[in-house]
């Protein structure tokens, strides 16, 4: 199973994890999505349980996949174009593409409120043109110069 993000859906949370039901007890799910049990005292039990789902989220593996096909198709049209450029002037290809519902549809799975894969992809060229200070989160700099920091950043899993 994979670990998902609750944005504070408690009985969502709740319904996917597995908890203890023993005894007068309420649940609260914190802000890195664990799930503390609180007792009829008030008093925190120390274990924490991670809020998991049974719905399957993009793995690390599949979303690096993702993210090489639309930079593998950008950079055929690109070789399209400069075909083009070469031997007709002002001329583009600009084929029909599914590449923008693909990062639609990531920036959904991944909540991403930063927007960090679109910039990632258009502005940074992949990563490549990453350089440190571009991207800063709560003014902390953060990393993407790969799909994996991309994915790590995404996924809350950010080494400092």
């Amino acid at each position: 199973m994979n670990l998902i993000r609750f944005k504070g859906d408690k009985e969502k949370a709740l319904s996917t994890a597995d908890l203890p039901t023993r005894g007068n007890r309420e649940f609260a799910v914190t802000e890195d999505n664990q799930i503390i049990i609180i007792d009829s005292c008030g008093n925190y039990v120390h274990q924490t349980y991670p809020a998991v789902a049974s719905e399957s989220v993009i793995n690390k593996t599949k979303f690096i996949w993702c993210i090489d096909e639309i930079k593998k198709y950008n950079k055929k049209i690109d070789n399209i174009n400069k075909v083009f450029e070469e031997n007709c002037e002002d001329s583009v290809y600009c084929p029909l593409s599914l590449e923008d519902t693909l990062i639609e549809l990531l920036m959904t799975v991944f909540d991403d409120k930063h927007e960090a894969i679109c910039f990632f992809i258009c502005s940074l060229d992949f990563g490549e043109k990453w350089l440190p200070g571009m991207f800063m989160i709560d003014g902390k700099d953060v990393k993407l110069k790969t799909s994996e920091d991309l994915y790590d950043f995404l996924t809350g899993e950010l080494n400092d």
